[in-house]
């Protein structure tokens, strides 16, 4: 499909001209009764053409006047219908993106990515100009510009925190010169809805907790004072007694120079792990690139 190319064909889209009658069919015609064929008029056609051109182009989809097929891919990107190929590289079938959108993020309770779905690991899509030219031309587009970083930029957001990072990247890197696409790696990062704590799409952020806090008392050797230390609230607590020749900062309830170190125990106040995270299940994380050539 491609807008009119041929003699005379105008940069501009004209101003539609007053209807000449009311909207209704079209006529061949009859000279025997002196009635004149419908005119097919430029107003008319130009509508028709956007139309249909308005729809591919919503698929993301490049037009090109040597494709006579792009309006049937177009509506089988905007409907969801399955049109062949592998998809992702890595297997599965169906499930094409509802939304239309190339680069759309999805989780499926699958084990294997659906069929045009690929995995959100930092795969690496070699010769993806010619393997996957719709992921190739949209991720080129001004409007998906902020969706890609270089590929320093992409790996100082896999860095864990506290290095700089924070641990994921859900972002894209494209060379044009390798010909290469770096998809996202979003394992270890939960998806949150934006406008929440200043996140807009395409924000990232660290990991962190809600601040723990408690209170400890200064404590005396009991061997010079006898009587009964105030508890520490919150995190903190008083540890087993060991024999110190210093004093410390917590008490002892028996002879001179027995102490109990204070601790501080998180594990006291919320539950804890070797990474902060919610409650959560396994799904598997993807990305549309649209069907491989």
């Amino acid at each position: 499909m491609q807008r009119i190319d041929g003699p005379y064909a105008v940069s501009t889209k004209p101003d539609p001209s007053p209807p000449a009658s009311s909207p209704g069919f079209f006529s061949g015609g009859d000279p025997a009764r002196g009635v004149k064929a419908t005119r097919v008029t430029a107003a008319w056609l130009n509508r028709l053409q956007e139309e249909i051109c308005n729809v591919i182009e919503a698929a993301e989809i490049t037009l090109d006047r040597t494709d006579d097929t792009q309006l049937l891919q177009a509506l089988k990107v905007l409907f969801g219908i399955s049109g062949g190929g592998t998809g992702g590289g890595t297997g599965g079938t169906g499930g094409q993106s509802p939304s239309g959108y190339l680069t759309e993020f999805r989780g499926f309770f699958e084990k294997t990515p659906p069929e045009g779905w690929a995995r959100r690991y930092g795969e690496l899509l070699v010769a993806a100009d010619l393997s996957y030219p719709q992921l190739w031309e949209a991720l080129q587009k001004p409007a998906n510009a902020w969706k890609c970083k270089t590929q320093a930029e992409w790996n100082a957001l896999r860095q864990a925190s506290p290095f700089g990072g924070v641990g994921g990247a859900p972002f894209f890197v494209i060379d044009l010169s390798a010909r290469t696409i770096r998809l996202p790696d979003t394992r270890g990062m939960y998806i949150e809805d934006a406008g929440f704590d200043g996140l807009e799409v395409g924000g990232v952020h660290g990991d962190a907790i809600r601040n723990i806090t408690g209170q400890h008392y200064f404590g005396q050797d009991m061997d010079l004072r006898r009587g009964t230390p105030r508890t520490p609230t919150g995190a903190f607590a008083y540890g087993a007694t060991v024999r110190e020749t210093v004093d410390n900062l917590s008490w002892s309830n028996s002879s001179d120079n027995q102490w109990c170190p204070l601790l501080f125990d998180a594990s006291r106040a919320v539950p804890t792990a070797s990474v902060n995270r919610p409650k959560a299940f396994g799904i598997l994380p993807c990305v549309y690139v649209g069907t491989s050539a």
